[in-house]
């Protein structure tokens, strides 16, 4: 009898391990396409010293980034923006795919939804003197956005 009921305890085991695995391989499958707002619309930050950073988003997957760190220095880049959502496992577990992710598994805060973006530089504006915030033209980044209701953080 203890036999019979290690066995099913064995079995009940593997069953369980073997439905993780098929549903942390299927889950992963899912990719969904980001994209930003339908309307243009502006998220700002702005801080106590003066500095003041815009993100702009305009028609299908243009943006603007806008770095303001004094009123001697101002920099603007206009960005070709396009990205992919994460996908939940569970809880604040996330996987990330995207350009230079080997593992991709990330933890966030459970009101936000990560976006693995893909952003390349078409055209800066820059005014005064200082170091630029953004890459050169033409050249491709890979943020990752998070997502909520009311912000966006972008690292």
């Amino acid at each position: 009898m203890k036999n019979v009921m290690s066995a099913i305890s064995r079995t009940i085991g593997v069953i369980i391990i073997i439905i993780i695995v098929i549903m942390f391989a299927l889950k992963g499958c899912i990719i969904k396409s980001w994209s930003h707002p339908p309307e243009n619309s502006t998220y700002a930050i702005y801080g106590y010293d003066g500095r003041i950073i815009k993100l702009i988003f305009l028609e299908k997957t243009k943006a603007i980034f806008y770095y303001k760190e004094s009123f001697d220095f101002e920099e603007a880049v206009q960005v070709d923006l396009r990205g992919v959502y994460g996908t939940n496992y569970i809880g604040g577990l996330w996987h990330l795919t995207g350009h230079g992710t080997i593992f991709g598994f990330r933890i966030y805060p459970n009101d936000v939804r990560p976006v693995s973006a893909e952003m390349t530089v078409e055209k800066r504006y820059l005014k005064g003197n200082g170091d630029s915030t953004f890459t050169k033209t033409g050249k491709t980044t890979y943020p990752v956005f998070l997502i909520r209701d009311d912000a966006i953080n972008f690292f």
